[in-house]
């Protein structure tokens, strides 16, 4: 310890430096967050107010399908 009771080496007070903030990629990310939440918020617009597209294979009516003869058939005699 010096005379004044201050540790030896530590005379300079230690001032924090201020960051420094790179704007040109804060201004991408905020640039690009917003067209995500635009392109978000458009996608539900469109998707509740837009009415869908039919198909394109139209629907036809079902047609009635022979159904197999369910009774036994007779027995071959010899």
């Amino acid at each position: 310890m010096t005379k004044k009771g201050k540790k030896k080496g530590l005379e300079k007070a230690i001032v924090a430096q201020p960051v420094r903030v790179p704007y040109g990629a804060l201004f991408r990310m905020f640039l690009l967050g917003s067209v995500a939440v635009v392109a978000a918020i458009y996608a539900i617009w469109r998707h509740y107010t837009v009415p869908h597209v039919p198909m394109l294979v139209p629907v036809t009516a079902p047609t009635e399908i022979p159904a197999p003869d369910l009774d036994p058939a007779p027995a071959p005699s010899h």
